[in-house]
């Protein structure tokens, strides 16, 4: 029975055909991913590298055998929708602050882990850390005089006391009444 050649492949066991009741198994043979020795060497799918990366994918550690580019340790390239890396999720918080970033995330800037929604903005910097959209010119966290900033800090206002400043304005308004008042007397 040895010599009989029952899956008609062209080899028989005397041959070296491994499994004689599969055509797709013999000497030679391709190996193709489904759990059998195709090419009779002795190893289940082995050295299957369709995308030449130097990584198999067939019940080995590549992710994507179909792309060149995703392989385990590949550079990660954020937001594309891609794992790179095979670690199973694209790169979307570069800067590894809980933010995703990238153009479906909320962190304003993620390559800076300072800078995020909800942070404590730095009123000095020039930069909008907490991702509100204000500068810090404009930010109500940095108004001075406002006591009711998001920091939980006590404000120290850099300008006098508004005591005072009442008898000033009114002075300065009764001074404007009365050249309006003379200006159209004259007219």
């Amino acid at each position: 029975d040895e010599l009989a050649d029952i899956d008609l492949d062209g080899f028989n066991i005397c041959q070296g055909d491994c499994n004689d009741l599969d055509d797709t198994s013999y000497p030679g043979a391709d190996e193709v991913c489904d759990g059998a020795d195709n090419d009779c060497n002795g190893l289940v799918d082995d050295d299957l590298d369709y995308d030449l990366d130097g990584y198999t994918g067939c019940g080995g550690e590549d992710c994507n055998d179909n792309n060149p580019n995703a392989y385990p340790g590949a550079p990660e390239v954020p937001y594309d929708g891609t794992d790179q890396d095979c670690d199973g999720e694209d790169l979307t918080d570069v800067d590894g602050d809980g933010v995703d970033g990238g153009p479906y995330g909320q962190d304003c800037n993620d390559n800076d882990a300072e800078v995020y929604p909800g942070a404590t903005e730095d009123c000095e910097d020039g930069v909008d850390g907490d991702c509100d959209g204000i500068g810090d010119a404009y930010d109500d966290d940095c108004l001075v005089g406002d006591d009711d900033d998001d920091d939980g800090g006590d404000c120290s206002c850099s300008e006098a006391p508004m005591e005072g400043r009442g008898a000033s304005l009114l002075l300065g308004l009764a001074g404007l009444a009365v050249f309006w008042r003379r200006r159209v007397t004259r007219v």
